[in-house]
């Protein structure tokens, strides 16, 4: 299956999955969010699926989860659609993130919005992005420091260049970052994928600054979105109630979680990805 991320302006998210819907493309996932749910908490719309299962299409009205402790002017869709690369060719045109752009959102989905669990590969994605492109790293720079991305920035530039040897020039006020932290997210990226969610959840809670954000924190997760409980129920977003099966989804979700304390090498991840939470200061 080919995955396909269409960046389009918010005005014509719309137009765009009304062409797709109407080319036979159906939900991925029928107990995904609503449309309206995505467009107002997330940064893509439910993906759709081709009629013959062979293509998968996200589209996007934002390169980045919306996220309150952040500045959302950095890599705003505008911004990155102007600054945007177009191929033509007789067959027609293909456009692109620059280079610039590809670099600070590879480090931002891996590190803050995935927590490094989509493992290394990533690396392999920075060396090939800056062995064949020219980076604007005084605007890199900038836009990371504006967004509060800099530790992450430089965490990942670290481990490119330890294990792809390519050149990751840095502002002279940044140092580079411990060894012991480089560790730590070398081997985070080597968690087992299926557990993250849990792994994520208990790192959270732990970085959490005093009983009262833990408690504050914990009320939040056990209390799911409408879509999330759909699909732990089996049952369309857009049908019947799924809150009958909220008993069951807490009771499965305490013993998933007990289950990574009992588990000698979840419970490592969970203990690095919280050491890490702390380390970039993302632990709220």
């Amino acid at each position: 299956m080919r995955d396909i991320d269409i960046l389009v302006p918010l005005d014509r998210v719309e137009a765009a999955f009304d062409l797709l819907r109407a080319q036979g493309f159906v939900p991925r996932n029928p107990s995904g969010p609503q449309p309206e749910y995505a467009l107002s908490h997330g940064k893509h719309l439910p993906g759709l699926l081709s009629p013959n299962d062979a293509i998968s299409v996200e589209i996007h009205h934002r390169l980045l989860t919306p996220d309150p402790s952040r500045d959302g002017r950095v890599l705003a869709t505008d911004d990155v659609l102007r600054n945007r690369i177009l191929i033509t060719s007789e067959g027609g045109s293909i456009a692109y993130l620059a280079p610039t752009e590809t670099l600070l959102h590879l480090i931002i989905h891996a590190v803050y919005e995935h927590g490094l669990c989509n493992g290394p590969l990533v690396l392999t994605d920075i060396a090939s992005l800056l062995d064949r492109t020219a980076v604007d790293w005084d605007r890199f720079w900038a836009m990371a420091e504006r967004g509060g991305w800099s530790d992450g920035c430089r965490l990942l530039l670290g481990l490119a260049g330890n294990y792809h040897a390519v050149p990751t020039p840095q502002p002279a006020t940044l140092a580079p970052p411990p060894e012991a932290v480089l560790r730590v997210a070398a081997l985070l990226m080597l968690q087992e994928h299926a557990q993250r969610g849990r792994i994520e959840l208990l790192a959270s809670l732990g970085a959490a600054p005093g009983f009262l954000a833990k408690l504050t924190m914990a009320a939040r997760r056990a209390w799911p979105e409408r879509h999330a409980l759909a699909a732990f129920a089996g049952l369309a977003s857009d049908g019947r109630s799924p809150w009958l099966h909220y008993p069951a989804w807490l009771v499965s979700r305490l013993r998933l979680a007990a289950g990574v304390f009992s588990a000698e090498q979840q419970r490592a991840d969970m203990l690095r990805a919280q050491a890490l939470k702390f380390w970039l200061g993302t632990e709220r």
